[in-house]
């Protein structure tokens, strides 16, 4: 298995501690059953005890299963192949928890702003949050015990603070952090300019949006932040901890869902997504694997590619990136690469109207020409997507692999096989045979009638937040949890 490194920070009287903690397998044994229903001591050992053949995803693996002490050793053996004694990969990082202790994040230096608009971005996501102001690492409180995961563009770091807060940073370079951003993503993205689409992500802007919904009225489903800072070398976002993964390990190495799980997870992922729009921000990159898991309840975390959904003016902005992972992007995210594209009209189409058509293996969105007529070929413009839309679509995807344990498709384009079934017979008929269902006319259910809303093809069509949640599936678990939220 790829073993974490782990890069203790710790003070000198801990890390002595303990390395002190040497046992033999029996001891180990000994110890990991007497911890195995606190995953905050399991935690602790793995990544401190500096003679165990424990590492840190060991660790976590086994917080969060409560294994047994002998189902641990069995799991350690397992170690060199990378996967337990079941056979499943182990998990090689952690995800973030939020904390118990309101009353000690009030302790931590944290970041203020006045408005939105001011300190995250005017138009698109490409607008650098200058306006920031960022805390001096060292003043922080906070200090970096494990490295959990890196990437090209960012470390993510187990950490902790003097008041003992738990939490998760993202360390980003600031010769990354502080790239100049283009003015416009449309001009890039029309022109065919070579660009990484990594290279979306502003901590900065992230750091902006999550300050603001701080101090916004509180949403549970959603990540907070902890604290933001600086050094010399880094920016330093600090999110809270969540214990118990990523709904995606959920689905992949946990036991099959209960259908009242499904529709509370579910119903929570909605909730955290209208608490967003309400207060203007699109999300971008909602998956499974950014929806993290906390005593059981959904968590949406990483707003890298997080935007505004209108102008000051109410007007709906429109971006042309395709952001986040391929499996979740609607169709109209796949915004082809050109000032104009050849198109047939479509029947109900008229001059100057924004439209859906067809355009190689797209389904993307057009504004017609003045000239346009129905049903004949012209040349139109591509004018982006608007983002509340693409994130219920997002939510959709999420909501279809907790309905069957299987994506839907690849890639919503026409040359995807499942999404051009979809298209073909609806999502009934698809969530039928996922479901090994038996042939012919797909039974109507509210589960079914509330996925085709979220996958609709026509952005214009699909339905919002408020609308899924007033689904007769999710209506009764959706109050239940509101009341008790």
């Amino acid at each position: 298995m790829g073993r974490l490194r782990l890069e203790s920070q710790c003070e000198t009287n801990a890390t002595s501690a303990a390395s002190g903690l040497c046992l033999d397998q029996a001891g180990l044994a000994a110890k990991l059953e007497s911890w195995r229903h606190d995953p905050d001591l399991c935690l602790i050992w793995a990544a401190f005890c500096t003679t165990s053949p424990l590492t840190l995803a060991d660790g976590i693996s086994l917080a969060k299963t409560r294994r047994s002490a002998t189902e641990a050793l069995k799991l350690l053996a397992g170690a060199e192949t990378g996967k337990d004694h079941n056979g499943r990969p182990l998990p090689e990082a952690c995800a973030a928890e939020e904390t118990e202790h309101a009353d000690a994040q009030s302790q931590l230096p944290t970041l203020k702003v006045s408005n939105f608009e001011e300190t995250a971005f005017l138009f698109d996501d490409w607008s650098h949050a200058d306006n920031v102001s960022l805390k001096p690492w060292q003043s922080s409180g906070f200090s970096l015990i494990a490295r959990l995961a890196k990437s090209v563009h960012s470390e993510v770091h187990f950490s902790q603070s003097s008041a003992g807060i738990t939490g998760v940073a993202k360390v980003v370079s600031k010769n990354i952090a502080n790239k100049k951003k283009v003015d416009s993503e449309e001009s890039v993205w029309l022109n065919n300019e070579n660009i990484d689409i990594q290279s979306f992500e502003d901590i900065r802007s992230e750091i902006a949006v999550l300050t603001f919904l701080s101090t916004c009225a509180h949403c549970p489903y959603l990540i907070s932040i902890l604290g933001s800072f600086e050094d010399a070398f880094s920016i330093y976002l600090v999110t809270g901890y969540c214990e118990e993964g990523d709904l995606f390990e959920r689905v992949a190495y946990g036991d099959p869902l209960a259908e009242t799980d499904k529709k509370r997870y579910v119903s929570e992922l909605l909730q955290g997504v209208r608490h967003l729009h309400q207060h203007n921000v699109g999300h971008r990159d909602i998956s499974l694997e950014n929806v993290l898991l906390r005593k059981g309840s959904c968590v949406l975390s990483d707003f890298g590619q997080a935007v505004q959904l209108t102008a000051q003016d109410g007007t709906v902005l429109r971006y042309f990136v395709e952001a986040g992972k391929s499996m979740y992007r609607s169709p109209e995210m796949h915004v082809p690469r050109k000032s104009h594209v050849q198109v047939v009209c479509p029947a109900d189409g008229r001059p100057g109207m924004r439209a859906v058509v067809s355009h190689e293996t797209t389904r993307c969105e057009v504004l017609l020409p003045f000239d346009a007529v129905p049903g004949q070929p012209c040349t139109a413009t591509p004018c982006g997507y608007a983002v509340a839309p693409a994130d219920l679509f997002a939510c959709g995807v999420c909501a279809f692999v907790l309905a069957v344990g299987k994506p839907p498709w690849a890639t919503a384009l026409d040359s995807d096989p499942s999404f051009s079934f979809i298209r073909r017979h609806g999502v009934a008929n698809l969530l039928q045979q996922w479901k090994g269902g038996a042939r012919g006319p797909p039974g109507k259910s509210e589960e079914a009638t509330l996925l085709a809303a979220m996958l609709r093809v026509d952005p214009a069509q699909r339905s919002t937040s408020d609308e899924c949640l007033r689904n007769p599936w999710l209506e009764a678990v959706t109050r239940n949890r509101s009341k008790t939220a």
